[in-house]
């Protein structure tokens, strides 16, 4: 068996980190938006305490699918009264959406809209070019200006 040297010796490796797999019965199609939704974001995203809110956002998600599904033909009934998937679908939709924003799944929820990046075409805001327009944006705190 060959010595190391100590030059070997002292390179750490970093222990691979990998995206959490996706949890059992999930199915086919949600097993691999699980994975879409992983595979955007760094590995170090999710915690492992996101990972049930993630389960059921996927779980939103395929049920809203179904929900269109049965919508496909209509939004009522035979007898003219809304159809049942449609409420579901809306709930679930509002389930989606609350979700997401913890996850920080949307562009929007990652991003602080301080940023002088996230304003359209990276423009500043009017009293950063012009100091004399402070006086016209501080009049929630009256004496700033």
């Amino acid at each position: 068996m060959a010595r190391k040297s100590l030059a070997a010796l002292s390179v750490v490796t970093p222990l691979a980190r990998k995206r959490p797999p996706p949890p059992a019965g999930l199915g086919e199609s949600g097993n691999a938006l699980w994975t879409d939704i992983c595979k955007g974001f760094s590995h170090d995203h999710f915690s492992a305490a996101d990972l049930p809110l993630l389960e059921n956002y996927v779980r939103c998600v395929l049920l809203v699918s179904v929900c269109n599904e049965y919508l496909s033909d209509g939004i009522l009934t035979n007898d003219g009264k809304a159809h049942p998937a449609l409420a579901i679908r809306d709930a679930q939709l509002r389930n989606m959406a609350s979700l997401a924003t913890k996850l920080r799944l949307p562009v929007s929820s990652r991003i602080r809209s301080e940023s002088k990046a996230t304003r359209p075409g990276g423009l500043a805001r009017p009293w950063e070019t012009d100091p004399s327009n402070a006086k016209y944006f501080n009049d929630m705190f009256p004496g700033l200006d």
